[in-house]
This record gives C-alpha cells, sequence and structure tokens, in this order.
C-alpha cells in the first residue's frame, strides 16, 4: 500500500469514527444509552484501524485489532497503555449491550465510557497528526 493510499485509508477510518462519534452522542440524548455505547466502541474501532495502517497492518477480527495496537503501539511507547484498556473495555461494554437484552447502562456509566472515547480519539488524533497523517 503506498502512502498516498494509506493516508487515504486513515482518513476514512478518521470520517467513520467521526460518524460513529457523532451518532453515539444523538443515540444518548435519545435515551438508547445501549445504541450509543455500541457507537463508542465502533468509534475508536474505526480510530484504532487508523492508527494501524500506519504502519500497513490491517486486523481481519476485533481481537486481531486489539493485539496489533497493544504489539505495535502501545507496548513500544508509541501511544499511551491507557489506550488499549479504554478499547478493550468500549469492546466488552458493547457486547454487553449488543447481547445481553437485560444489560442496561446507568447513565454516569455511559458518561465514563464517552469521556474515555473521547479522550482515545484525541490519543489517536494526536498521534496521526505528530506522524503526518492527517492535517
Amino acid at each position: 500500500m503506498s502512502p498516498e493510499n494509506r493516508k487515504a485509508n486513515i482518513a476514512d477510518e478518521l470520517a467513520a469514527a467521526r460518524r460513529a462519534r457523532a451518532t453515539a452522542a444523538l443515540n444518548a440524548t435519545a435515551g438508547d444509552r445501549s445504541a450509543a455505547v455500541n457507537r463508542l466502541y465502533y468509534a475508536a474501532f474505526h480510530a484504532a484501524r487508523a492508527v494501524c495502517l500506519t504502519e500497513g497492518l490491517e486486523a481481519k477480527t476485533h481481537r486481531g485489532l486489539k493485539h496489533l495496537l497493544l504489539l505495535h503501539f502501545v507496548e513500544p511507547g508509541r501511544l499511551p497503555e491507557w489506550t488499549g484498556e479504554v478499547l478493550a473495555r468500549l469492546e466488552t461494554k458493547r457486547d454487553l449491550a449488543d447481547y445481553a437484552a437485560s444489560y442496561e447502562i446507568a447513565p454516569a456509566t455511559y458518561d465514563t465510557l464517552a469521556d474515555e472515547a473521547d479522550r482515545l480519539l484525541a490519543a489517536i488524533d494526536a498521534f496521526l497528526r505528530a506522524g503526518g497523517w492527517t492535517v
């Protein structure tokens, strides 16, 4: 994949992350925190994919994405350690919200997850800007 293709794919992933984050806010405002948590996770998911693309890495699974992010970016200190933890926590909450019909997300829990997701998105944005992948 050429650097130009990588930049285009990174831009696409970031656009998907932004759309998912905006949809999370709409869902939360409408009172559907389960759907909102789903969208928070996918905002983080797409942002993490953008990071991996900087090295030409493409995960085939959600688990693989977490592994690539940890191995290539968190463990070497290129991203803060908490970024992997936040991605994993968002995925767990998304799984519960999507598959456990009786699971309810309290407003305070959602607010904490939204803050964590925003912090993750900001860290990834800073990483990509510093690397010249975005402007």
